[in-house]
């Protein structure tokens, strides 16, 4: 999947911006708990595929994983 693809390009933007290993693991696990949704729904990457991911996070996770930077997309 592009997403997973695009991780490791993530991480290092991450690392130049001198987040610590412990943020940089944080941020890289939403993405990958994007793509096993998407894998596990069967569903495209696109908007209505990333609002009912947001709402399963908001339900399944506390106040302070669900505040953590959010996959958006553009166009």
């Amino acid at each position: 999947m592009i997403l997973t693809a695009l991780l490791p390009s993530w991480k290092l933007g991450l690392d130049a911006a001198n987040k610590s290993p412990k943020t940089i693991t944080s941020y890289l696990d939403t993405p990958k708990r994007l793509a096993a949704y998407l894998d596990r729904e069967g569903l495209p990457l696109g908007p209505p595929a990333i609002r009912g991911f947001h709402a399963g996070e908001r339900d399944r996770a506390t106040p302070a994983s669900a505040s953590k930077p959010k996959l958006r997309l553009t166009g």
